[in-house]
Formats: C-alpha cells, sequence, structure tokens
C-alpha cells in the first residue's frame, strides 16, 4: 500500500475490505497450517491493491515457521522500524503477535490516512507508538459524513489501538482482529 494506493483509497468500505482481507490472510497464516508462519514484516509498501479493490501482499522474505508445536521461538531481528514490535526488539522472540503488532500499525495507517508517529525511549532501547492523538482520516467523514462510518471507524481504530499494546499478551489474536472486522464491515455493507 504505497502512497499512491493509500491516497486512491478513499471510502470506507474500501479501507474496510482491505483491513479485512488483511486480516484473514494473516488469520490463516497463523492458524490454518500445522506450522503457524509468522511475516514478522508486514507494512504499507508490501501490500498493493489491485483494479477491483482487493489488497495483495507480496514479499514474504522475512516470514518464518515456527517449530512444531511452537508458538514462538528466538531469532534475528527482521521488519521495518516504523512497524515492528517493539517486544520483539527488546526480547528477539518470535510470535504471532509479532504480526498482530504489525497489523495494527498498518491499520492505523490505513484509518487515519497518514503514518503514525514512533518515540523512542532511549534508556529502555524500545520504540512505540505515539497514539495520543490519533483521529479517523477526514476524508472518510466528509465523503460519508455519517454518524454510523464514524462509529465503525472508531470501532477500527480502537481494534488497531489494541492491536499494538507494547505488550504481546494484551493484543488480541489475529483469529479474534479478523472476527472483529467482520463484523464492523457487515454493519457498513
Amino acid at each position: 500500500m504505497n502512497t499512491e494506493n493509500r491516497d486512491s483509497v478513499g471510502s470506507h468500505r474500501d479501507r474496510l475490505k482491505i483491513a479485512n482481507g488483511i486480516a484473514r490472510v494473516f488469520a490463516c497464516l497463523h492458524n490454518a497450517f500445522p506450522r503457524p508462519i509468522i511475516n514478522r514484516n508486514l507494512r504499507p509498501d508490501r501490500v498493493i491493491i489491485d483494479q477491483n479493490g482487493v489488497a495483495k501482499m507480496f514479499d514474504f522474505s522475512d516470514a518464518m515457521l515456527l517449530p512444531p508445536g511452537k508458538l514462538e521461538i528466538e531469532d534475528s531481528l527482521q521488519g521495518a522500524f516504523s512497524y515492528i514490535d517493539p517486544e520483539y526488539v527488546k526480547s528477539g522472540i518470535v510470535t504471532p503477535k509479532i504480526d498482530v503488532y504489525c497489523f495494527g500499525a498498518l491499520i492505523l495507517v490505513l484509518v487515519t490516512g497518514k503514518h503514525v508517529e514512533y518515540q523512542c525511549l532511549a534508556l529502555e532501547n524500545c520504540c512505540y507508538l505515539d497514539t495520543k492523538n490519533l483521529t479517523v482520516d477526514p476524508r472518510i467523514l466528509k465523503e460519508n459524513g455519517g454518524m454510523e462510518e464514524k462509529k465503525q471507524f472508531q470501532d477500527v481504530l480502537a481494534l488497531a489501538l489494541k492491536c499494538t499494546q507494547a505488550k504481546g499478551e494484551d493484543r488480541p489474536d489475529m483469529i479474534y482482529v479478523a472476527k472483529e472486522l467482520c463484523r464492523i464491515e457487515k454493519h457498513v455493507l
């Protein structure tokens, strides 16, 4: 979802469709196989939107399979600084929650219409999202103007903030995220 694609994706339905599609892919990667697949590097420039408005992800070069029966493994740090899980930065432990964090950061871009700023804590050697003043992209609200759409995107924003909690244990699983986005999207159609 490079800048050109992000700017051309304006309607609330389009944005929800993209978020929902990506969430379903990640829920599948984490749950549909005997060994979960962790992407570790989801970010806007690795998502393109086709002519039908369907999100397509590419470049899984940083992805890894977790060992059989394991939900975490230690590995070298991979990922784009602006979308990387702060807990992963500290520990080097790969879990499905890494993708949940990246997805949440991506959804914040989709909902707010701009890249989210990161603040670094030099003493703790970690970065976190600056979520104090996040608002829904005014283009969505201007275009649709309804309270229903505003409420739906506030729900999506709240879900994205849950996904970007500093601790992995405080984040939902991708299957929950996908179901919640599906529920929100159904109220739009």
